[in-house]
């Protein structure tokens, strides 16, 4: 019985094995822009890049996309805040400027001209940059929303500030 019992654990354990080899080998090519097949959609969305073409095409055009300054696009942004809403009320990212100088709590005391957001939200070059915008949200049944709220915070880049208007 002793056999029996060493021998189906040792097949479970090859079993548990191949599925980590499997599983490994999965994510080693696919964490990878440069060898995903897989996750060419969702790189694509991610950087809200075409779909078509080879997929060698697809693969350059995301390298360049995450290989480009300045985060994510405030259209990525608006999109997975209106997935969110489900057509409850609409999101559009309306302004935005860069201030440099330094943050008192919440409001950032500029030093010299304000510039405008870019479609990508922000470069952190300079030190003590800080790029803000506003979220508008429009027809929510109630203030704040605190998932959009969250979702704004986990996908903007660390050196903005969002301020969000709720009409």
């Amino acid at each position: 019985m002793a056999n029996v019992l060493k021998g189906n654990l040792e097949v479970i354990g090859a079993a548990y094995d191949d599925v980590e080899e499997r599983f490994n080998a999965f994510l080693n090519t696919e964490m990878w822009a440069d060898t995903t097949s897989a996750l060419l959609s969702s790189y694509e969305k991610a950087y809200g890049l075409a779909s078509d073409g080879s997929d060698s095409t697809r693969r350059a055009r995301i390298i360049t996309a995450i290989r480009t300054t300045g985060g994510l696009t405030k259209q990525y942004i608006e999109d997975r805040c209106n997935e969110l809403a489900n057509g409850l009320y609409t999101v559009v990212i309306v302004e935005g400027t860069q201030t440099i100088g330094f943050i008192v709590g919440d409001l950032p005391r500029p030093i010299g001209e304000a510039t405008r957001l870019p479609a990508t939200l922000g470069d952190p070059g300079q030190q003590g940059a800080l790029w803000t915008f506003t979220v508008e949200v429009t027809g929510a049944p109630f203030s704040p929303q605190p998932e959009l709220e969250a979702l704004v915070k986990k996908l903007k880049p660390a050196w903005t500030k969002a301020f969000f208007d709720y009409l």
